[in-house]
């Protein structure tokens, strides 16, 4: 019965931690984002806002859902979850209208409906919901009324990059010493001297083809030949092409 309250003790204090470590490793705890409205002042401070006339679309390395303006249910898309792929998050852009101005006068209540476009999100992917993946509000400005802002675009941007292959993520850690070169001193960096004003073409020259390089004798050395005291000569070899040519005759009978 000792080893039994012994065990359980243990797995208590084991799992804690582990439990208050996945905790961290969220972006979005889900009590911010069940109480929206109580938690506007971490909403508001902990998701960096970028004001942009017009968003534009990306088709390099992102991910773009619509939801539609005052909305938050997203389209549904092949590309997600991103973990069924190579390709790593590291951004996520929540692009909507800054109209109106002022939070009080929306439609829907804001914090809310910010709440419930994350949440919609994170339902896709749960990989985003992470402190490694940069998130930013991005409100568009070219509006002045509900109908212009209607037609602007409304949803989230997920900007990723691909992950390594396990083989090459394993040759990547594995640190290489690399050789050290030696330079001579005309070898100087081109950058050092650039920054002068004083510099004219000739010296530029002198930095870019140093003479140490390019004015190389490329003519081969070959030692003399010298032979040791008491080393007797190389030996006469000759070859077939070297004999007398003979008759068929002679070959025959010889």
């Amino acid at each position: 019965m000792h080893n039994f309250f012994s065990t359980i003790t243990f797995l208590l204090f084991t799992i804690t931690p582990s439990l208050a470590q996945v905790e961290k490793e969220l972006l979005f705890a889900v009590d911010k984002l069940e109480h929206p409205i109580e938690n506007s002042k971490w909403l508001d401070t902990n998701i960096p806002t970028v004001y942009i006339d017009k968003y534009k679309p990306e088709e390099i390395r992102t991910i773009t859902l619509a939801n539609g303006y005052a909305l938050y249910a997203l389209e549904s898309s092949a590309s997600l979850p991103l973990s069924e792929s190579s390709k790593v998050p590291i951004e996520v852009d929540i692009v909507y209208t800054h109209y109106p101005i002022s939070k009080e006068d929306w439609r829907t209540n804001y914090y809310e409906l910010m709440a419930n476009r994350i949440k919609e999100l994170i339902g896709l992917d749960s990989s985003l919901n992470s402190p490694q993946v940069q998130w930013r509000l991005v409100k568009q400005t070219s509006c002045t009324n509900e109908l212009q802002a209607q037609s602007l675009f409304h949803g989230v941007v997920i900007r990723y990059k691909h992950s390594l292959p396990k083989a090459l993520s394993i040759i990547t850690d594995v640190s290489v010493r690399l050789p050290i070169l030696y330079l001579p001193k005309a070898n100087l960096l081109a950058a050092n001297a650039v920054d002068s004003e004083d510099i004219d073409n000739e010296h530029l020259k002198s930095i870019l083809y140093p003479s140490s390089v390019y004015n190389r004798d490329m003519k081969q050395y070959i030692p003399p030949a010298t032979r040791r005291k008491g080393e007797p000569g190389c030996p006469t070899f000759t070859t077939r092409a070297h004999r007398p040519r003979q008759s068929l005759w002679s070959r025959l009978f010889r």
